[in-house]
């Protein structure tokens, strides 16, 4: 039997928007390990709970985080999405031709790296990189606790690019086209 594509449709634009309006809301918190509606909308959502106010901050402070919702809670957030999004293509059907096999197999693909791609790029965002290792590190310290700059500028962003059709975010600027669906950023 041949693989109704409205299901592949559906799916990943389930998911991408899922994920999309999940790490938007995440990035869109401008206190460090802090919160807004929008994120609370997102945890109620799927079921997760929000971390103590103190645990919040303490975590935002251990980490040095720029911005943002909490790590863990986005994590949590994104491994119920995966696992939801593994019970939907359980449930479509495996296709028998093949460009929806290699679609299947793409969404497939992109469920298994979901997680871990979107809280590396998180991360990258709202972790501040540490300059020169252990000495690098050290220094600016030390130059923090006496008010002097500590020679590079730490730049932090909450714009999420999302892709047109399924709503995705994009993770990487070299990414041209949407890992969830297929569809390229810019036309032409």
């Amino acid at each position: 039997m041949m693989l109704d594509t409205r299901q592949l449709d559906e799916l990943e634009t389930w998911l991408g928007s899922s994920v999309g309006d999940a790490y938007a809301a995440a990035m869109e918190v401008d206190q460090p390990g802090g919160t807004t509606s929008a994120w609370k909308e997102v945890l109620d959502k799927y079921g997760v709970s929000q971390a103590p106010d103190e645990n919040r901050k303490r975590a935002a402070a251990a980490t040095g985080m720029k911005r943002g919702a909490p790590v863990d809670e986005l994590y949590e957030v994104l491994e119920k999405i995966r696992k939801d999004a593994e019970k939907r293509l359980k449930r479509a059907e495996y296709p028998d031709d093949n460009a929806s096999e290699r679609r299947w197999n793409r969404l497939r693909g992109v469920i298994d790296r979901m997680r871990d791609e979107t809280m590396a790029a998180y991360r990258k965002i709202v972790m501040p990189v540490k300059a020169g290792g252990m000495f690098g590190a050290a220094m600016a310290s030390a130059q923090a606790k006496k008010g002097q700059s500590v020679g590079f500028e730490q730049k932090s962003e909450s714009f999420v690019m999302r892709c047109k059709k399924c709503g995705a975010p994009r993770l990487k600027s070299d990414d041209f086209v949407c890992e969830y669906c297929d569809t390229p950023y810019a036309d032409g």
